[in-house]
């Protein structure tokens, strides 16, 4: 709650990038809450408690584990590269003196 708060601060005082930043931060900790209050329960049943869905239950192989982390040291770098020169290319393109003209 105090992140929020923190980020409508920052939204007031136009500081986009701390307010963009807490409201990150206010997302990544709600998720962290709400799976650390379901754990070891990924999905909980509603007709019976003891058919919820586990971590246990709900992981894959080992060799699928395997596979998929190859795939992934494949592509991550891949995206990030590619995220990376969209960000080059696009980096001037639009300002926040510019943006206010419109208006």
């Amino acid at each position: 709650m105090a992140v929020l708060l923190f980020t409508i601060y920052f939204i007031n005082r136009r500081r986009e990038g701390w307010a963009f930043t807490f409201t990150g931060l206010h997302i990544v900790l709600t998720q962290i809450a709400f799976f650390t209050l379901m754990y070891p329960r990924v999905m909980i049943s509603s007709t019976n408690p003891a058919w919820s869905l586990t971590i246990y239950n709900a992981s894959s192989s080992q060799y699928t584990l395997g596979v998929m982390s190859i795939v992934a040291l494949i592509f991550v770098p891949i995206v990030l590269a590619y995220q990376g020169w969209t960000y080059y290319i696009f980096r001037k393109r639009i300002s926040a003196k510019k943006a206010s003209l419109v208006y």
